[in-house]
């Protein structure tokens, strides 16, 4: 009797252990439109497909904050319309590929362990430049890596929500705008231009600990 009381204690203190999960891991990726902050003039913004993808850490409280961390590949950079080389309109591409951490504090919305749980998040990113490739009319023109400078910073603003879908495991979605605060350009005829997006993201995260 005292054995089986013993195997049935154990195992609901291990079952309420893991219920009370607040620290997770897994994939996330995004996808919208990026762009420079300064743009010649006599040219014109267009479209610029951009997205990440990577992993995420969130911990998050009792007391409806959290943090969370993450390392992405992130493709940034421009796309605008201007006058060709031999007349005509051209479309120009300066496409960038990052290594971006952003860490993020968090306040949920809610109650701990809701089903649904609405969050807004804020913080600083970091980006350190891994390649540059400019195009012309979707043909690439060069390496362009050294006309940029190697680190980027800004700020991560992001509202989303957290799905608790099955037990320890979350659907995680949110809209993120990412504000530059440094000039990205080496050249010294180069406007100051700094990074701008926004993405829609969607990853899915685990339990894997209390902390």
């Amino acid at each position: 009797m005292k054995k089986i009381l013993f195997i049935t204690l154990s195992v609901f203190t291990l079952n309420f252990a893991m219920a009370q999960m607040n620290l997770a891991i897994g994939p996330r990726a995004g996808f919208g439109h990026s762009w420079f902050s300064n743009t010649p003039g006599g040219v014109k913004n267009l479209y610029h497909p951009a997205g990440n993808f990577g992993a995420s850490i969130v911990y998050s409280s009792q007391s409806n904050f959290g943090i969370s961390a993450d390392i992405l590949y992130s493709i940034e950079g421009n796309k605008f319309e201007g006058n060709g080389i031999g007349g005509g309109i051209a479309k120009y591409e300066n496409r960038l590929g990052y290594l971006r951490i952003p860490v993020q504090g968090i306040y949920f919305f809610g109650q701990y362990g809701d089903k649904v749980r609405p969050k807004i998040s804020a913080g600083p990113s970091f980006g350190f430049l891994m390649s540059g490739k400019s195009y012309t009319d979707g043909k690439e023109t060069g390496d362009i890596k050294g006309n940029f400078k190697g680190f980027d910073i800004g700020l991560h603003l992001s509202p989303g929500v957290h799905v608790n879908l099955v037990e320890n495991t979350w659907l995680v979605a949110d809209v993120g705008y990412y504000h530059g605060f440094s000039d990205i350009t080496e050249l010294p005829s180069a406007p100051d231009s700094k990074n701008r997006n926004i993405q829609v993201n969607l990853g899915v995260i685990f339990g894997i600990g209390k902390y």
